[in-house]
């Protein structure tokens, strides 16, 4: 049986080209107050994270979770104070607390505007789709 080959490489042979990670990209929205509210964009591993972090029984109350929870996770800034994701129900209650009514519609209204792009997108590819087939 003949030996595996293995080859080694030297660090200056290995593969050194830096993985460029783009920096985060925040939305900014500013509240009926005047506060300037920025929000991240939840990755799956976050999203998950924070299924986890609200418990089954909150996770699947769609109620909750998409008028508050998921608004709430998504604050990365409040004029210029850092949000880190949060890990439990109270931590997703201290950032609706700080949010307050001005806040939270301002998520509210933003997230609004999104779906309504999407679904149009959705409409018009929909469109394109069908006229394609008629030819």
């Amino acid at each position: 049986m003949a030996n595996p080959k293995v080859t080694v490489h030297q660090a200056a042979e290995a593969n050194t080209q830096a993985v460029a990670r783009a920096k985060p990209q925040y939305t900014e929205l500013t509240d009926s107050l005047g506060r300037v509210i920025k929000l991240r964009k939840l990755n799956p591993i976050e999203q998950s994270r924070l299924l986890r972090a609200v418990g089954s029984d909150n996770a699947t109350n769609a109620a909750f979770m998409n008028a508050f929870a998921f608004p709430a996770a998504m604050v990365a800034y409040i004029d210029g104070e850092p949000y880190g994701l949060p890990d439990s129900i109270a931590e997703i209650e201290m950032v609706l607390g700080d949010l307050d009514e001005a806040g939270l519609i301002a998520i509210a209204l933003h997230l609004e505007k999104l779906a309504k792009e999407a679904n149009e997108k959705a409409k018009q590819m929909a469109a394109e789709e069908a006229e394609a087939a008629k030819n």
